[in-house]
């Protein structure tokens, strides 16, 4: 029996592909090949992925986007005991800046939902690096109220980049997961 790919199947498995070889290519240093050196680009981007590499900040927010915002809410649906370690991993490692959402306490993490706030804060590019220091996620949700008025929320937090790794093979594990049941199914 043959497996059928939908097209979810086929976005998925397609960009998680495309992070492993540029993930791949980092390591290896491409840049610094002669292949590079063919490849028809112009001069000053050659030198500017030669100067920042291939793994760079740009690398990981495609990275962060094949991962967590093209599969939707796989994570959450399908893989909820996977979705459970990532969001304790990053309780224990995030440093919370602030959040004024009204479900969740700053003083109980595990009323927040991380995977979620990185999840939006991707999509909608409100993600920044220090360099050698950590990422910023930061997610904001404006509502109106019955009376008309609007209602911000807003959360913030960091992971250090040391700890980055991590979270992107926590992420990595669960694509594993999603294709092996494709390829049982």
């Amino acid at each position: 029996m043959v497996a059928i790919i939908t097209q979810e199947d086929n976005l998925i498995l397609q960009t998680y592909y495309t992070v492993l070889l540029l993930k791949q290519l980092g390591e290896v240093k491409f840049e610094d090949s002669i292949q590079f050196d063919d490849l028809n680009l112009p001069s000053q981007i050659k030198q500017s992925l030669k100067d920042i590499g291939i793994q760079n900040q740009g690398s990981a927010i495609m990275a962060l986007y094949a991962m967590l915002v093209v599969p939707k809410e796989l994570i959450e649906k399908e893989f909820t005991e996977e979705h459970t370690k990532i969001n304790e991993f990053l309780r224990t490692e995030v440093t919370l800046h602030q959040t004024t959402y009204e479900k969740e306490n700053d003083l109980d993490l595990t009323s927040i939902n991380f995977i979620h706030h990185a999840r939006n804060s991707v999509a909608h590019a409100k993600i920044s690096f220090i360099p050698s220091g950590s990422v910023t996620f930061y997610d904001k949700k404006s509502t109106k109220t019955k009376g008309g008025v609007e209602k911000i929320e807003e959360i913030s937090f960091s992971l250090p980049l040391n700890r980055f790794g991590n979270f992107f093979d926590s992420l990595q594990n669960v694509h594993l997961k999603y294709i092996q049941k494709r390829i049982n199914s």
